[in-house]
């Protein structure tokens, strides 16, 4: 189990600022120190939710506020505390005793040894589970409205004074200091609860589980933190461009004996396409005039008559219009 100097300037509350080299050099004294004392254990047991509580018919915890809500979903839990031992406080009380500076790097190191132990823990923990199941992440009392009393009931369910030494005080402070009591879900993976509806396994992205190399072997990342699922809608086929073009012929075409459909595979598309609409597509006929009656065509011949005569035309209903000659005076 090892921390990293940025994880101790983290709970140093450094913010941006950048550790000088004289604190880097206390805090590597310090950690080397503390590796050499520290006696990490853990106890966990899991439990099934029933009538909203967490524990047995005795001792339960009742799953209440934000609790209910980081458990929702969840059918089963786990009480989980861990500790890296009783040695870590008697040299926080050595070093109290000589450097405040040295006390408050010495708190900062325990701090991020516990969190890093705990994250250890649930690998654990994920390599118990079965096929479809995934956990939340931790909740502890005095997260939220959880109560701080919670922990009297998550260490007597634990056993954890007899199995890892960890017990609490009147004011409900745990010894040793640097311990965790958590609460932590078990769910079924999304991919799981999808592939029983009726949505079916081939409109489900699924996601792939993740090897996670950690301080104490490799762990599986289940697949529900890697990335959520998305359920894609089925795809609506769209009509090709030929087919939309025979079906529009066949809409508004002449009743006719079917063409075969318009191919554009030919060499000269544009050709293929003219022939086969000059074959399908109608024919505008041009209207006919209605006869005129007689007594019109009559009138029409007579109006036509006298426009010939006053110009000088001579008309002959048997022969074809002609001119008559120029007449001249003799002697002139």
């Amino acid at each position: 189990m090892k921390v990293t100097l940025d994880e101790i300037t983290r709970y140093l509350r450094m913010g941006t600022a950048s550790p000088d080299e004289a604190l880097i050099n206390r805090i590597e004294l310090l950690l080397d120190n503390s590796y050499k004392i520290i006696r990490p254990t853990h106890v966990w047991r899991r439990f099934t939710i029933s009538h909203g509580v967490i524990g047995t018919a005795d001792q339960y915890i009742p799953i209440t506020g934000t609790l209910s809500m980081h458990l929702r979903n969840c059918r089963e839990a786990y009480l989980v505390c861990g500790t890296i031992g009783t040695s870590f406080d008697a040299l926080l009380r050595k070093v109290s005793t000589i450097s405040s500076s040295d006390l408050l790097i010495l708190q900062a190191i325990g701090t991020a040894l516990i969190e890093k132990w705990m994250d250890s823990t649930e690998y654990k923990i994920r390599k118990e589970l079965a096929i479809g199941e995934c956990i939340t992440s931790r909740y502890s009392p005095g997260y939220g409205d959880f109560p701080l009393e919670a922990q009297h009931t998550i260490l007597n369910l634990l056993d954890t004074p007899r199995k890892i030494g960890l017990s609490l005080t009147d004011t409900i402070l745990m010894v040793p200091s640097k311990s965790v009591s958590a609460v932590i879900g078990v769910q079924r993976e999304r991919s799981a609860i999808y592939a029983e509806t009726s949505f079916g396994p081939q409109n489900i992205q699924t996601s792939t589980a993740t090897a996670i190399n950690g301080p104490y072997g490799t762990a599986v990342k289940p697949p529900s933190f890697a990335r959520p699922l998305i359920i894609k809608p089925i795809p609506t086929i769209e009509p090709t461009i030929e087919e939309t073009i025979n079906t529009n012929r066949t809409a508004i075409g002449p009743k006719k004996a079917p063409t075969a459909p318009i191919s554009f595979t030919s060499p000269n598309p544009s050709a293929s396409f003219l022939n086969n609409f000059e074959n399908t597509a109608p024919i505008p006929q041009r209207k006919k005039k209605p006869n005129a009656s007689p007594a019109k065509l009559q009138h029409k011949e007579s109006n036509h008559e006298r426009s010939s005569c006053s110009s000088g035309i001579n008309i002959d209903a048997g022969t074809p219009n002609t001119i008559p000659p120029i007449v001249t005076r003799s002697g002139r």
